[in-house]
């Protein structure tokens, strides 16, 4: 009897242990894939031109193969402040095939930009530079802030 007894309560320990190690493998690898769902987060370095300015940028590869990327920055200044004087801030994506343009910051009236995108071609950096026309196919030498490479 006292056998018998012994042998339930550690079967029951065992089969508690089990599920406690199957619950604590099912929440980690749904947070792994929570915070690789959410994107890579991009850091930038920061910029002599605009040293206020705070960005944030999200890459995160689709099923399809294309990529999202995401840009919002805090605390630029107006492009026709800087020296020389600029009309737009241009996003670019450098890839392993050249550096084009992804499109404009939209600016909101506190000077904070955004750009919400995809792109076919695999980002190495993301750059923000300052331009007289928004469909330009060559980056200026004003690059205002850079991604470290990604």
């Amino acid at each position: 009897m006292r056998l018998k007894l012994f042998c339930f309560t550690f079967i029951g320990n065992t089969t508690k242990i089990m599920k406690l190690k199957f619950l604590f493998l099912t929440l980690t690898s749904a947070l792994i894939l929570l915070i690789y769902s959410c994107g890579n987060k991009i850091p930038m370095k920061k910029s002599s031109v605009v040293p206020a300015a705070e960005a944030k940028i999200k890459v995160k590869e689709m099923d399809n193969g294309n990529y999202s990327i995401s840009v919002k920055i805090e605390n630029l200044a107006s492009p026709d402040k800087l020296s020389p004087e600029r009309k737009y801030y241009i996003v670019w994506v450098k890839s392993k095939k050249g550096t084009f343009n992804l499109g404009m910051l939209d600016l909101d009236d506190e000077l904070n930009g955004s750009l919400e995108t995809q792109t076919t071609y695999e980002p190495r950096k993301i750059l923000i530079s300052a331009e007289d026309d928004k469909e330009v196919v060559k980056i200026s030498k004003q690059v205002v802030l850079e991604s470290k490479k990604i």
